[in-house]
């Protein structure tokens, strides 16, 4: 169904939807919606107000799917620091997503780089 004919809540959950397949870059997903760049980004960031995607870099996430992820690292770095490439596996996304990811959880404290390594935070390990 095209754009134009959906209702605004439908496109946005749409929008979530395609962008966080990660089969679209912002442009490809404003070209796909019809939106101008700058519009995308003000739905974005209506979104992420409230509380539907999460902005981590460049990328933008599941708000729900960044929850998951930061209770599965709490559960997985417990036992100890681990590498990028354990947590992009935990995570099942590729490279780019797990550096994007990791360094969301060092920016909302959950965790902490330690070289080549993410380790846990103290007052993270209990939730």
């Amino acid at each position: 169904m095209p754009w134009p004919e959906r209702s605004p809540m439908d496109q946005r959950l749409q929008l979530v939807q395609d962008y966080r397949s990660g089969l679209f870059t912002m442009t490809e997903l404003a070209e796909q919606t019809g939106l101008a760049p700058q519009r995308l980004s003000a739905v974005l960031a209506e979104l992420r107000d409230a509380g539907t995607v999460v902005s981590a870099g460049e990328l933008w996430f599941d708000a729900e799917a960044v929850a998951r992820a930061v209770e599965a690292a709490r559960r997985f770095l417990a036992d100890g620091p681990k590498g990028i490439g354990e947590l992009r596996d935990l995570w099942e996304v590729g490279r780019r997503h797990a550096l994007v990811l990791a360094a969301h959880l060092d920016a909302i404290g959950v965790t902490r780089r330690a070289g080549d390594h993410r380790v846990l935070r103290r007052s993270a390990s209990t939730g």
